[in-house]
């Protein structure tokens, strides 16, 4: 009995750690198989879940999760239909079975934080505590082995001129464990700079900031790792991340109503130092100056040219769209629906994110001056935005499914726990 429940212990114990790790490592891989698929943190933890359900073969619904999970999944049937007029098939396949992999991993990771719920809060916390350490060590190691400073440099290429392609070369260095060697290399010349990992990176820094700001007392060395994310939210040069945590930011202290750390928050939150830096001529701000050559504008009108050529049935799953000479992903999940699936496309897109926005304003609707707004709550808007700008169609990545398991999860806690406060009160009158 001892034994099976160590077992059950570190199962548990080892999905945490492995989902957390690939917050701050995402490339960290453990081995390669062939030139394109490497086996990371959170391939190992979807197969751990996976062996958890075959034991169970039932999964349970987070209830307040039902509506989006079941908008969510017509929508991906929508998408699966369509690839059968798209030109090109078998990339539309390899598309959609890799987000509904990311799907499938936010419903078994619902139910497992679901099986788990007494232990919950406190596994996250750790968990987070235990991404940030991982981070710490790893500079730590890259530092040793390649006998650069790395992080310091990084800091610096902050405050260079030529931010936009250099500066971080030394910061992202990836970590490949393969079976016969162990080596770092570089990305190219941009480094940290690659928006395949800046972005991801940035919303895996609001992740961590979001669960230790969950925390009800919170310790003056849970305050420093607060810190320590801000400023690599502000080094990561993410603007989607900044918006978003300024956003996030504003609303709490606004629905809380606290007027004197509202100002503090308004002083020294990054957006003013964003604004502060722009007399440094840093690059930091040129990434903002930089809105009005995005090229996702002339994407989006590209892309409502093609819609109106086939608005009913569209182009088919997969389907590109090309913009300046390159052909990319269209960089929005409703306008991408639309495209590749047609008005059904649209309308369960649409559906979508109105259910996470009507999930979030009801986290922020509430007039009791009681009720404590966390970060966490605000991680539909959060993916929300991420879906109206990102990349992959607009579909949510691994991290946005994690962030959206966790809300939803804390969210039918906060319920469970508010309703047996109720009725223990009822019963004592």
């Amino acid at each position: 009995m001892s034994l099976k429940l160590n077992i059950k212990t570190l199962f548990y114990r080892s999905i945490y750690f492995l989902v957390f790790c690939s917050l701050l490592l995402p490339w960290f891989s453990i081995t390669s198989i062939g030139s394109s698929f490497e086996i990371r943190f959170f391939h190992i933890a979807i197969v751990l879940l996976l062996i958890n359900f075959m034991f169970n073969f039932k999964v349970k619904i987070i209830p307040t999760s039902v509506y989006f999970t079941l908008f969510i999944f017509l929508t991906f049937l929508v998408f699966f239909v369509s690839i059968l007029w798209s030109q090109d098939r078998p990339y539309g396949l390899a598309l959609f079975f890799k987000n509904f992999i990311y799907f499938l991993f936010f419903i078994l990771i619902s139910d497992f934080f679901l099986r788990d719920l007494d232990n919950f809060k406190k596994r996250i916390v750790k968990g987070a505590k235990l991404s940030i350490y991982a981070f710490v060590i790893y500079n730590f190691l890259a530092t040793i082995a390649l006998g650069e400073d790395i992080f310091f440099k990084t800091i610096f290429g902050v405050f260079s001129d030529n931010a936009n392609k250099i500066n971080y070369r030394y910061f992202y260095r990836l970590v490949n464990f393969r079976v016969l060697d162990f080596n770092f290399l570089e990305w190219k010349d941009e480094g940290f700079h690659v928006p395949s990992f800046r972005n991801i990176f940035g919303v895996s820094i609001i992740i961590l900031y979001s669960i230790l700001d969950s925390i009800k007392y919170t310790t003056r060395w849970e305050k420093a790792l607060k810190i320590f994310l801000i400023v690599l939210i502000f080094i990561s040069q993410s603007r989607s991340t900044m918006i978003i945590f300024l956003i996030i930011f504003l609303i709490k202290y606004l629905v809380n109503k606290k007027s004197k750390k509202l100002f503090l928050a308004l002083l020294f939150s990054p957006i003013v130092l964003i604004v502060a830096l722009m007399f440094f001529d840093l690059g930091v701000f040129k990434r903002f100056t930089e809105f009005a050559q995005d090229a996702r504008v002339y994407m989006f009108i590209n892309t409502f040219k093609q819609i109106f050529e086939s608005p009913i049935l569209g182009s088919g799953f997969g389907a590109l769209i090309e913009t300046n000479g390159k052909i990319n992903h269209v960089h929005n999940f409703i306008i991408a629906a639309w495209y590749s699936s047609g008005i059904f496309g649209l309308l369960f897109s649409v559906t979508v994110v109105l259910e996470l926005a009507l999930k979030f304003y009801n986290q922020i609707k509430f007039k009791d001056l009681s009720f404590k707004y966390y970060f966490l709550y605000g991680f539909p808007m959060l993916v929300i935005i991420r879906m109206m700008v990102g990349g992959n169609n607009g579909l949510p990545s691994f991290h946005d499914w994690f962030a959206l398991s966790i809300f939803y999860t804390s969210l039918y806690l906060f319920n469970t726990k508010n309703s047996s406060t109720l009725n223990n009160t009822k019963t004592d009158g």
